[in-house]
């Protein structure tokens, strides 16, 4: 899958933040842990890395 042009790249913790962002329109670009992996940490710490797709203009709408 290839991404749009983004125009914003942000970086949020935890799953109900990102949520927040993918409503909006902005995309999941990848996730990774925070830290290192610890004995008895059952749920480690996710990051989310979100982009804002640049908007679409009349010119933009012909390459899709």
């Amino acid at each position: 899958m290839r991404l749009p042009p983004l125009a914003e790249i942000k970086e949020v913790i935890g799953f109900e933040e990102a949520n927040k962002y993918l409503q909006k329109g902005w995309v999941l670009v990848a996730t990774h842990m925070a830290g290192e992996c610890q004995p008895g940490v059952t749920h480690p710490t996710l990051l989310y890395v979100l982009g804002r797709p640049e908007p679409l203009g009349p010119s933009r709408e012909k390459e899709r």
